[in-house]
């Protein structure tokens, strides 16, 4: 058993993968993909580093419902923006519950499938 680099003729196996766990294999922003292959070079698992944009929205819970949604809105016509620049097309958004309330009804913002774990790496 060994990790490498995946190589050309990996793919089919890495996409086949991706598809039977409904994920989606993102390769504009893929800084990295790893395998982990048996003495036959099969493939057993994959590691996939794509580099991420997230941002956080935060309003001031005393104001009213009202103004936090107009400050949402500009912030998040203003972050669009920003995410075209980079060239990106998804971006993980960080809220708490009430915001996140607020984006989805107002601003269509979604949930993502599966949990969401994060990793601190020491």
């Amino acid at each position: 058993m060994r990790i490498r680099s995946a190589c050309a003729r990996d793919m089919k196996c890495i996409i086949d993968l991706f598809k039977k766990h409904d994920f989606k294999l993102d390769t504009k922003h893929l800084e990295r993909l790893i395998v982990y292959v048996d003495k036959k070079d099969k493939i057993l698992g994959i590691l996939m580093l794509n580099t991420v944009l997230e941002c956080s929205f935060i309003t001031d819970e005393a104001l009213p419902k009202k103004s936090r949604i107009l400050a949402l809105k500009a912030l998040v016509a203003q972050g669009k923006k920003e995410v075209k620049t980079l060239h990106f097309d998804l971006v993980h958004a960080f809220s708490n519950d009430k915001i996140e309330k607020i984006l989805m009804k107002h601003f269509k913002f979604v949930e993502g499938k599966g949990k969401n774990l994060i990793y601190f790496v020491e």
